[in-house]
């Protein structure tokens, strides 16, 4: 019926709901490196969420407040000067 990747998901989304109770901590599921969410995992929490009647969870995904869980700051340090040199045409 589920394959191992789907009981890899459901274990997870399980782990997550307990972390989620007791430590009253929402889960944000972000990549900096791909600078992305993990919509897949935060849909299989929801699946728990609503199986276990966890309302505040349930709205909390529903509304992708997790989206505003993340800032992003960027900045850039000028190290050194480079010189450009034009190449002449003639």
């Amino acid at each position: 019926m589920y394959n191992e990747g789907t009981r890899l998901a459901v274990a997870a989304a399980v782990v997550d709901l307990v972390l989620a109770l007791i430590a009253a901590l929402k889960p944000v599921y972000y990549d900096p490196g791909k600078e992305s969410y993990d919509y897949a995992r935060y849909a299989a929490l929801l699946g728990e969420a609503q199986y276990f009647g966890i309302v505040k969870l349930e709205d909390w995904i529903l509304e992708q407040r997790y989206l505003n869980a993340v800032k992003m700051r960027y900045s850039i340090d000028h190290v050194g000067e480079r010189k450009y040199r034009e190449a002449e045409l003639g």
